[in-house]
């Protein structure tokens, strides 16, 4: 075994002594080697791959949703607008009495005395508050509401042409034509309280005035009654919480046709709206009743035609005011019908 590795090994030698290598083939590898770059690596591959995969999980996951089955949930509908006061224009000539919408501020729909809607007034937003004339054909801007301007609205809501406003503080009432409006001023550099009236149309007319007060202090005048048709307001001064004074005056030109006092067993005095019957209730009957009830007589049917030329009168051209303010009565005043009703004795 050893020989005959010697004997190759022998054989290698004399082949090689041979082919003898260069001189500098070691070093000649050596430089080869070194001057090749190593490779460069590309990776643009990696990330389109992952862009394809993501775009497949994306494709995967909207086909799922898609496809699965789902719950079924009421398509939402939309809130129906509601047409429960849109009966048109109301009718012309028609008494309707008007209330307010409840989905609408300032819709008015009125109904006639059978109680079926007849028509809607859609008022502008910026007008407010309004009062009916007692027949519906007719409103005023903020009768009965602190700062309302009195003004006069057509039977459709729109703003009369040329018409004047009696402000709220005025106490301002409708007259029994419904369509005129009559109130009582006070002016606070002249004392003086003064009986106005306003018709469509026109502006506001100074009837006259009733009193002048020098000394203001717990005393008013209101409005009890104002009749265009029969030509008469009567006008009622209460002071402190009591009625002291009336008036009855011609709607027309002013003139006072009556002006008597109360006394002080007289707790609140009320009209008829056509000015022609008044009712008192007295301080001395209050929680009784009954015909033995004391201070109580049966009901007078009277109307104010005697009144006038019973009680006392002012001079022609003498200011009411400027009189003194007596407490004592000058002559009992009728009461109103029915004649269940009483009335005390002065």
């Amino acid at each position: 075994m050893d020989d005959l590795r010697s004997e190759i090994r022998a054989a290698f030698e004399r082949e090689q002594a041979g082919h003898a290598p260069a001189n500098a083939m070691r070093s000649d590898i050596v430089d080869a080697v070194a001057a090749q770059g190593r490779p460069s690596r590309n990776f643009q591959w990696v990330a389109a791959v992952a862009a394809v995969l993501l775009a497949i999980l994306v494709v995967a996951g909207l086909m799922s949703t898609r496809f699965a089955p789902r719950a079924s949930v009421p398509a939402a509908t939309p809130k129906p607008t509601s047409l429960i006061g849109e009966y048109g224009a109301p009718p012309p000539g028609v008494n309707l009495l008007y209330a307010r919408d409840p989905e609408h501020p300032t819709w008015l729909v009125g109904y006639d005395w059978t109680g079926n809607p007849r028509g809607t007034i859609k008022l502008d937003p910026a007008i407010g508050g309004v009062g009916m004339a007692p027949d519906g054909q007719e409103f005023a801007v903020g009768i009965g509401a602190k700062g309302g301007s009195g003004e006069l609205l057509d039977r459709l809501g729109h703003p009369i042409p040329g018409s004047g406003a009696i402000p709220s503080k005025a106490g301002p009432m409708w007259a029994d034509d419904n369509r005129h409006m009559c109130g009582v001023s006070f002016d606070l550099q002249t004392f003086d309280w003064t009986f106005v009236t306003l018709a469509p149309g026109e502006s506001v007319k100074t009837v006259a005035v009733i009193a002048r007060d020098p000394n203001v202090g717990q005393t008013g005048i209101r409005l009890a009654a104002c009749s265009v048709r029969n030509d008469q307001a009567i006008l009622v001064r209460t002071t402190v919480a009591w009625p002291s004074e009336m008036w009855i005056v011609r709607v027309s030109d002013g003139k006072v046709l009556s002006h008597n006092t109360f006394s002080e067993s007289i707790a609140n005095v009320v009209a008829s709206r056509d000015g022609t019957l008044i009712a008192e209730n007295s301080t001395k009957s209050g929680g009784q009743v009954g015909p033995t009830t004391p201070n109580i007589s049966p009901a007078s049917t009277e109307t104010l035609a005697p009144l006038r030329a019973a009680h006392t009168t002012q001079p022609t051209g003498t200011p009411v005011g400027d009189q003194p303010h007596s407490t004592e009565s000058t002559t009992s005043c009728p009461a109103a019908v029915p004649t269940t009703a009483g009335r005390a004795n002065t």
